[in-house]
């Protein structure tokens, strides 16, 4: 198996890990919307790890293009129905959700200009 896949797994792995959590209650140390920036990077990391893993060649292949933050989305969906259900202490949040997808968005703005960049498309 290829290390690019192992690694895109094993950050997902984290990810379910980090979302079964419950979150350490810290009152007089806060940093405001620290939890949305976290969505933000993980899922900004996931996505270009996916695309790393499963990275479209010199060829255009529209549906990768497309699937990947597609699955990372619904990767992020899942895993705050299972927060809501499944994980003690955590809930489901519109807020979070809207994280995960704008770190998907850029990740694929990244992808996207690097790929322009070395291809020349």
């Amino acid at each position: 198996m290829d290390f690019k896949k192992i690694l895109a797994g094993l950050w997902a792995v984290l990810i379910l890990a980090l979302s079964a959590l419950t979150p350490p209650s810290v009152a007089d140390f806060r940093i405001p919307y620290i939890d949305k920036v976290a969505h933000f990077t993980m899922y900004f990391i996931l996505t270009l790890l996916l695309y790393l893993a499963f990275k479209p060649g010199k060829d255009i292949h529209v549906g990768r293009i497309i699937s990947i933050p597609l699955i990372s989305f619904l990767y992020g969906l899942l895993m705050e129905f299972a927060q809501k259900k499944f994980f003690s202490g955590r809930s489901f949040e519109i807020n979070d959700i809207v994280a995960n997808l704008t770190g998907i968005l850029f990740a694929v703005a990244v992808f996207g200009l690097f790929r322009l960049k070395n291809y020349k498309i």
